[in-house]
Parts: structure tokens; sequence; C-alpha cells
């Protein structure tokens, strides 16, 4: 028997042309997603409260302050969206 965790999960510094991606990836999983649009910061961290886990593109802030801030609000997980270039 297969079972799945649903998550809840952050999307900091989000796009509306990733929206409909991961909205259409998502389907067989059901995972609850909410969009931040602004960067991850001191000011926008409470946008999580509610995530386990949190996906951050390049320059959202992962200071020692904002890690410290994401374990006392038990997310244990960052996802980061990034392009790699040569």
């Amino acid at each position: 028997l297969y079972t799945t965790t649903t998550m809840n999960i952050t999307f900091y510094s989000s796009r509306l042309y990733e929206k409909e991606k991961l909205l259409n990836a998502n389907r067989p999983y059901n995972h609850q997603f909410s969009f931040e649009p602004a960067l991850l910061s001191i000011e926008t961290i409470m946008a999580a409260k509610d995530a386990s886990v949190i996906s951050v593109f390049t320059n959202d802030d992962l200071s020692a302050p904002i890690l410290e801030q994401l374990h006392k609000q038990n997310i244990r997980h960052i996802a980061i969206r990034a392009a790699g270039y040569n």
C-alpha cells in the first residue's frame, strides 16, 4: 500500500508564469500551495506560518536569522528554484 503525505508549501518570489506549471505538476499529489510574490525576508517570513516546506528563488534571504526563524516555525525543508549557467 502506497501512501503520501500532503505538504503545505509556500513559494516565495513566485511569479504568475510559475503558478500554473506548479499547480499542474501537483495534481496527482494534492499538496497545499501558497504563493508569496515577495522575497523571503524577516518581514515576510510569517507568510509561511502554516507551511512545512518553503520554496525560494535565487534572491531570497536564507541567512542565519531567517533559517533560525524557519526552524522555530517547524519548517524543515527548503526547495530552491534556480537555473544555473556556465
